[in-house]
């Protein structure tokens, strides 16, 4: 099932760069019904992805944040003898 969920997102987002139209003054360039629902759902899979690498980058840089924060107020403490 998870497997046929990721083929099938796969196929989509190659569906929506690889058949994208290209839009020229005076020619009706439609794409069928099948390639844009394909198209699509393509966009939706790359939307999820691009949202959850963004996701991660924001809490590993928090993380680090954090981190260095701790480490700087545990140096002052130390310097002021307090800790």
């Amino acid at each position: 099932m998870e497997g046929g969920f990721i083929l099938l997102g796969t196929i989509a987002a190659l569906v929506y760069f690889n058949f994208s139209v290209i839009k020229t003054k005076g020619i009706n360039s439609n794409r069928s019904p099948m390639v844009r629902l394909f198209s699509g759902i393509g966009q939706f899979f790359i939307a999820i992805t691009l949202g959850a690498v963004f996701a991660g980058v924001m809490t590993s840089t928090i993380t680090a944040l954090i981190e260095r924060s701790a480490f700087i107020v545990n140096v002052i403490k130390t310097f002021l003898g307090i800790g």
